[in-house]
């Protein structure tokens, strides 16, 4: 089968690449052909402007602007040449026009129903579009249940499967399936990005910067290890950062202990078995919950096999 995926395939955010890569390895180690169709949702691709100026930023603190702006759009540059070179390199991707080659058309994962991501509902990923193909919701998110377009269960969708219990019980009849980057085995991420280096402890924050730094430089000490940071987001402080989705993956691999608040960091400590620490606190976040919760990545990988079994694809 010939298979299209609608995801955030450009966003300048590791988890979201890498998800897009996940998607495409589990559908090819199936034998289908799979391809990320090359829409460009708008909202998405301001984002990747490394030179866009923050009018608000610059109106109320003029001179922080001025002495940072140039540092944040070199780094902002740095690392969209870095995205864009392991998307070059290692993702499939087809024209938007060629959405009629396609077998299935399948939309997520990924927060691609959620608006505040995507500028409002975005017709592509609420699969509001007329093509010959069925459509199937893989693995989609809204980030919040409250968030969710309207539409979704009008019959547009072939099948429908999400990531967080709260949508699944919003949307009757979906199935709940985990993310596609704990599909994958351990030994495809690692031969994708073996470490560089090793022996150190790890923080990534998301959110709870202050926290998660602060028990990663605990830890750090105590463990007499060095302390290595990925930064959130290209900033000035880190005028010429060049992490991309392969030196993030290495990083990890790496680690003795990580320490994050971020979903997908926490999901790549699993996948490398790694000693976690996850900085958000139980209940703030369901799918940071359904990570401290899991017990068998192969049995992710058994639930998406199962939901695409009842459309001859596993």
């Amino acid at each position: 089968m010939r298979i299209g995926i609608l995801t955030f395939h450009r966003a300048l955010n590791v988890g979201a690449i890498l998800q897009a890569y996940a998607s495409v390895k589990l559908l090819e180690g199936l034998g289908h052909e799979a391809f990320l169709l090359d829409y460009r949702c708008p909202a998405i691709e301001l984002e990747r402007l490394p030179w866009r100026h923050d009018r608000q930023w610059a109106r109320h603190e003029p001179l922080s602007y001025a002495v940072k702006y140039l540092p944040l759009a070199l780094a902002r540059n740095s690392r969209q040449k870095a995205f864009d070179a392991f998307i070059a390199a290692s993702l499939p991707i087809a024209p938007l026009s060629a959405i009629d080659s396609f077998d299935y058309i399948f939309i997520g994962s990924d927060q691609v129903w959620n608006p505040a991501l995507t500028g409002g509902a975005d017709p592509y990923y609420c699969g509001a579009f007329s093509c010959r193909a069925p459509k199937i919701a893989w693995a989609a998110s809204a980030g919040r249940a409250d968030a969710l377009p309207e539409g979704l269960s009008d019959g547009r969708f072939a099948a429908i499967s999400v990531r967080e219990s709260t949508l699944a019980q919003r949307l009757p009849g979906s199935t709940l399936l985990s993310d596609p980057t704990l599909m994958v085995s351990p030994e495809e991420w690692f031969a994708l990005a073996p470490p560089s280096d090793n022996g150190y402890v790890l923080a990534y924050a998301i959110q709870e910067e202050e926290k998660t730094l602060a028990a990663a430089r605990q830890a750090a000490r105590e463990a007499s290890l060095p302390l290595k940071i990925i930064p959130r987001t290209a900033t000035w402080r880190h005028p010429f950062d060049h992490s991309g989705p392969l030196s993030f993956l290495s990083l990890i691999a790496g680690a003795s202990h990580v320490i994050t608040s971020s979903f997908h960091g926490s999901a790549f400590a699993r996948i490398y078995g790694k000693p976690l620490t996850i900085t958000v606190k139980e209940g703030a976040d369901e799918r940071l919950d359904q990570l401290r919760r899991l017990q068998d990545l192969e049995k992710l990988r058994s639930d998406a096999l199962t939901f695409l079994h009842q459309f001859s694809l596993a």
